[in-house]
């Protein structure tokens, strides 16, 4: 006769799952980047200076159009917000709602986005 699990049971057994993929994950990128800083392979000289440029164009050289689209991004989400929050009389709010909005929620995904978009392509 089977035994029906408990909810601790599976809730346990997930939890492991996912412990084990995520020390994996760490295991592995423990492991490159050890690889990536040794010093006694002739091919991790040349590794360096491949990941130096590629980090370098990714990140360095896409900082204007990231800064040009962010500025643009939110002088229309200001005024979306002005038009919206004068309805209700809570002008006030603009600042701590684009904060939150911008800063904290939007930022970081559209600056992945635009990034992805840019250099993807071209790697």
């Amino acid at each position: 006769m089977m035994m029906k699990k408990s909810i601790f049971e599976n809730l346990g057994r997930k939890m492991l799952i996912r412990i084990d993929y995520l020390g994996g994950v760490a295991a592995l990128f423990t492991y490159s980047l050890l690889e990536t800083l040794r010093s006694d392979k002739r091919g991790n000289k040349l590794t360096r200076d491949i990941l130096v440029k590629q980090i370098f164009f990714t990140g360095y050289n896409a900082f204007p159009i990231i800064s040009i689209i962010a500025l643009l991004l939110g002088v229309v989400v200001i005024i979306q917000m002005v038009t919206a929050l004068s309805q209700f009389g809570i002008e006030e709010m603009i600042g701590t709602i684009r904060n939150i909005v911008i800063l904290r929620e939007l930022g970081p995904i559209l600056t992945a986005i635009i990034i992805l978009g840019r250099s993807d392509p071209a790697i």
